[in-house]
């Protein structure tokens, strides 16, 4: 399975590795404007499960787990999704629009200055982190993924 790998790396199972080395440490804490102009502060989901997905509008395999997102959302009343672009050229409006698009109903940000992507070490799209009930991370996925392997992670910290 592979993502949009960014202009920044052609080596997924390297920026596999750099995501990994966050699992079972505490998730970096923030907060984002999402693109109904309400903030987002990790820390606020203290005892819900959060999908961190960093992509960018753009990106074909981003676009291909829109169905997945979909899913999870419909099958698990509390998990949360935060996605958020790290591609700096994504305005808020086109997020809006891509959101409209894509009849998206979870929240979408962006990062501003590259902090998350840096914090996060996010260096291909699509990139997930599963952040349990108690702000640790949980799992990492560089790259696209099935359903049942979400599910899989998931069940394993509900």
């Amino acid at each position: 399975m592979s993502g949009c790998l960014d202009f920044f790396s052609n080596d997924i199972s390297n920026d596999q590795k750099n995501a990994d080395a966050h699992v079972a440490k505490p998730a970096f804490d923030f907060t984002v404007t999402d693109t109904e102009g309400y903030n987002f502060t990790l820390s606020n989901q203290t005892g819900h499960v959060v999908i961190l997905d960093f992509m960018w509008i753009s990106c074909a395999a981003c676009d291909a787990m829109v169905p997945t997102m979909k899913m999870i959302q419909n099958n698990y009343d509390n998990i949360v999704i935060m996605e958020i672009t790290v591609e700096p050229l994504d305005t808020m409006k086109d997020m809006a629009q891509y959101r409209k698009d894509k009849n998206i109903t979870w929240e979408l940000a962006r990062d501003y200055n590259g902090t998350l992507k840096k914090a996060y070490s996010v260096a291909a799209a699509p990139t997930y982190y599963l952040i349990a009930k108690n702000q640790t991370v949980a799992w990492a996925q560089v790259g696209t993924c099935d359903y049942s392997t979400f599910n899989d992670e998931i069940a394993k910290i509900i």
